[in-house]
């Protein structure tokens, strides 16, 4: 169990960026503080200067949450949709803020992999910036969520049947097995 520091919660429960985000993360138990993850990765957090708010619904009903340039946006709809478990919300969070807080060493490999033509998005890869943004959600002991996350958002939407989700959801069980 993390011991936080009141100050700390205080500053760490700060990047809930609106009154929507902080009455439907309060109520889900699902404020930054209820996370538990430790001290040192609520610093990390904080020092990316990211913010979460969110919005009553996204233009996909069933897309739960996003990462833009430091601002966690994530859909009110289904967050309260009970389709994902509070554990599996948590991993949602913790994947996005992950683009943030581990983001790609190296963002020019990122922009050449996101700007090739043709490549059909049921095939394509799973983007190293997904990776990194789920090792980060691993490292805050999000392992088991993350993965069953990517298995219930395969269920309930279609687009997420894609070969990206798949390479992630099988990263996931293989990391987990070692």
């Amino acid at each position: 169990m993390v011991k936080n520091d009141p100050q700390q919660v205080v500053n760490f429960d700060s990047i809930v960026g609106d009154d929507l985000a902080r009455t439907l993360l309060t109520n889900l138990n699902l404020m930054p503080s209820a996370w538990n993850v430790p001290e040192d990765e609520q610093r990390r957090i904080l020092h990316r200067g990211l913010t979460i708010r969110a919005v009553n619904n996204l233009e996909d009903p069933n897309w739960p949450a996003y990462e833009n340039h430091g601002v966690v946006t994530f859909s009110a709809d289904a967050f309260v949709s009970g389709k994902l478990s509070r554990n599996q919300l948590r991993a949602t969070l913790l994947h996005e803020v992950g683009h943030r807080v581990n983001p790609l060493p190296d963002m020019e490999a990122m922009i050449a992999e996101l700007s090739k033509v043709g490549a059909d998005q049921a095939t394509k890869p799973a983007n190293r910036d997904e990776l990194y943004a789920d090792d980060y959600a691993r490292h805050c002991g999000a392992n088991e969520p993350l993965k069953t996350a990517l298995l219930q958002l395969m269920t309930i939407r279609e687009s997420f049947r894609i070969q990206s989700t798949r390479d992630r959801k099988l990263r996931e069980t293989e990391i987990i097995k070692i």
